[in-house]
Order: C-alpha cells, then sequence, then structure tokens
C-alpha cells in the first residue's frame, strides 16, 4: 500500500487589500504575537502575568527573543530550553498558587526565581535565582533548590548542575527527587559535548566530546536503568542512554536498532530509534559489519 497524507481544507491567507497601512501593521503585529503566545514561551509569560501585580511603567517584563514571524528563538544551533521546561514549569506555577495562594509572597517569590531561571535560555548574562526566605515554606526551598540546578544547566555550569541535582536525588521530601539523578546524566552529557568540538553547521562533521565524561553520563543512566522502576521513567531514561550510546558503542545501538525496524513486530521505540538511524546515515558513521537492514540501505 502507499501512504497518501489526508488532505485538509485550503490555507486562506489574510486578505489585506482594502486595508490602510496602519491597519495592515496592526494585523501583522496580531499575527506576530498571537504565534508567539501560541508557543510554549509564550504560555509561560502569559500564565506568570495572571499572578504577578502591574509593574511600575519603568519595570521591564521578562520577554523572549523573536525572529520577525515571532517565533521564540534563543540560539539557532544550541537547543537550551525546550518547550516541555515551559510547559513545566506553566504546570508548576498553578500548582503552587492552588497550595500558597493566587497573592502568596511565596508564590512571587517562586515565579521571581523562575525568571532567573529562564533568563538564562539565551546564553548570555548569567543569572542565579535568589535563595529563598529562611521561613519560606519547605516546598518552596525544594522548589529553590531544582531552579538553581536548572538555572546553572541553562547558563552552562554543568559540574554545578550536576552537583545540585544528584543532591535532589537524595532529598526524599522533594517533589523533584525522581528526576535528579536523570538531570544529573543530562548535565553530564551537555559537558561531555562542551569538552569537544561543536558540530560544523558547514561541513555538517559529527561533533565531539570528552570520551571519558560521556561514558560516566552513560554509566549513571545504565545504573539508574537497572532498578526495577527507574525514575522518572524507563522509557525517558532509555531514550537518553541510547542517544549516548549510538555515540559511544555505535556497532551495538545500529544492530540493536536494525533488530527492533526489521521486524517482525512491531517497534515500540520506533521515532527514536529511526532518528538515531537516519543520523548515523547522515553523519557517515563508520560501521565495519554493517547489519543486513543497514547494509541493505
Amino acid at each position: 500500500e502507499i501512504y497518501a497524507p489526508p488532505i485538509g481544507p485550503p490555507q486562506i491567507g489574510a486578505d489585506w487589500r482594502n486595508l490602510t497601512p496602519a491597519q495592515i501593521a496592526a494585523a501583522q503585529q496580531a499575527e506576530k504575537l498571537a504565534r508567539q503566545n501560541a508557543q510554549p514561551a509564550g504560555q509561560w509569560l502569559l500564565a506568570r502575568a495572571k499572578y504577578v501585580p502591574a509593574s511600575p511603567p519603568t519595570a521591564k517584563e521578562p520577554s523572549f527573543p523573536t525572529d520577525y514571524f515571532g517565533n521564540i528563538v534563543f540560539d539557532e544551533n544550541y537547543l537550551n530550553c525546550p518547550d516541555p521546561a515551559f510547559k513545566n514549569a506553566v504546570l508548576t506555577l498553578n500548582k503552587r498558587a492552588d497550595a500558597w495562594g493566587k497573592q502568596s509572597p511565596s508564590l512571587l517569590d517562586w515565579i521571581h526565581a523562575q525568571d532567573a531561571v529562564f533568563s538564562n535560555c539565551a546564553g548570555k548574562i548569567a543569572t542565579t535565582p535568589a535563595p529563598a526566605a529562611g521561613e519560606s515554606p519547605a516546598l518552596l526551598h525544594a522548589d529553590r533548590a531544582y531552579q538553581s540546578a536548572s538555572a546553572a544547566f541553562y547558563a552552562k555550569r554543568f559540574d554545578e548542575a550536576a552537583q545540585q541535582f544528584a543532591a535532589i536525588a537524595s532529598d526524599k521530601a522533594s517533589p523533584w527527587m525522581d528526576w535528579g539523578t536523570y538531570l544529573s546524566a543530562r548535565a553530564t552529557v551537555r559537558k561531555a559535548f562542551a569538552m569537544g568540538k561543536a558540530t560544523d553547521p558547514y561541513s555538517g562533521d559529527v561533533a565531539s566530546y570528552d570520551p571519558d565524561t560521556m561514558k560516566d553520563a552513560q554509566q549513571m543512566l545504565q545504573t539508574l536503568l537497572a532498578h526495577p522502576n527507574p525514575a522518572p521513567s524507563r522509557a525517558i531514561v532509555l531514550d537518553e542512554l541510547n542517544f549516548i550510546r549510538i555515540r559511544t558503542e555505535p556497532e551495538k545501538r545500529l544492530a540493536e536498532i536494525c533488530a527492533a525496524l526489521a521486524g517482525p513486530g512491531p517497534d515500540a521505540n520506533f521515532s527514536n530509534d529511526l532518528a538515531d538511524l537516519n543520523w548515523a546515515l547522515i553523519k557517515h558513521v563508520p560501521i565495519k559489519d554493517p547489519p543486513p537492514l543497514l547494509a541493505w540501505i
């Protein structure tokens, strides 16, 4: 059978023929703002605005860099603050508002700390959230530890982030405990790449990394995966581990991928396996003894 994508309704552009230049400019600005607000980072700005008192005219509200079309872009060559980070921030903000109250000083403290975290997304000036006041709720202190570790991660202070996330993994009272070891490994992966040479956007050469540091991250995830119920989930941990293994042991990883994709049963990890296979092909990863599927391709 041949797959054909479904045919949707025709996309009709706006008719601006009868508008004045000023009206056209206003319509374009409205489209740009709507596009920005539809993105997870824009949704975070909208969510925080519901709980932050109106600022004086001289105060600078947090904002994110956008391109001409209103797309929020931090760095095209480096994924620093992914969409799930903003989605998680919105969910947590609403939960804390329910727990502490919409006008609570603790909630405002949490929001300002999260602003500091996201100010590192553009990678220009590193910012660290201020410590929570001693009399603050225990939950705010736990959140602040997570926010500080996240801020260090986005500021590319990977050793600091790894240590702080590891400490969170040992804090049984923290709601972020299940993410601690996994995120510590993620910080270690980023450190390994930071110690190597970045991908050349023109030649497409594979980014290099420090092998020992990358193997440290691999060991952390393998140890985590050995648990009966690894946190945050087996699928999340396995995805990150496979991201490492396609680089540290491509022969083994590609053999697994090809076996899974060749069937006869469905591949439960199809999208990630296909992405890893495509990456190996595009980057011309050398394989001495390719499995049948790879040899056929």
